[in-house]
């Protein structure tokens, strides 16, 4: 039994399919912000006071584009 082609078939599976694509992009993301807090938090804590300084997001331009940077502790006798 063939069943005919009708374009109006094919649209819940492609709603279902990017809303599931942009859940999963939502997820990633979420989780990478909340890991990202979680260990600027965790600098602070430990590295607190006038003796260092955090930066956090740094993209510093190169020759052929840019690059980013996500934590940086900065002290007077170490740069880590």
């Amino acid at each position: 039994m063939d069943v005919p082609f009708e374009e109006d078939n094919y649209h819940p599976i492609a709603y279902l399919l990017a809303i599931s694509f942009r859940f999963v992009i939502y997820l990633a993301t979420s989780l990478q912000n909340h890991g990202e807090a979680f260990v600027s938090q965790e600098l602070q804590a430990n590295f607190d006071g006038d003796d260092y300084n955090l930066l956090n997001h740094v993209t510093l331009k190169l020759m052929d584009g840019t690059t980013h940077i996500d934590h940086i502790v900065a002290s007077c006798s170490v740069l880590s």
